[in-house]
């Protein structure tokens, strides 16, 4: 069992860090480092952002989106309109 077991797979933010992991060959890769408890169960991870911006970038939109994801929804026609009568 890996530290990834008893994450939700419906979970946006779990689903991206299993696909990022799963991409990765985590145990040799230049930039990566993992956090482990004293049981040597990953508890987070450090990204050298030189070489891996576009990942730290990619996971915070994930973030946000998720964050926002009970906000209500907006058509785009009813934000088209909204525009054109500002105009």
């Amino acid at each position: 069992m890996d530290s990834t077991d008893s994450m939700d797979s419906t979970n946006p933010i779990d689903f991206f860090i299993r696909l990022f992991l799963s991409s990765l060959e985590v145990r040799h890769m230049k930039g990566v480092e993992f956090v482990v408890d004293e049981k040597g169960k990953k508890k987070a991870v450090v990204l050298d952002l030189k070489t891996h911006r576009s990942v730290w970038e990619d996971f915070c939109d994930v973030l946000r989106a998720k964050e926002r994801e009970d906000e209500p929804r907006e058509s785009i026609d009813s934000v088209k309109k909204k525009v054109l009568k500002r105009a």
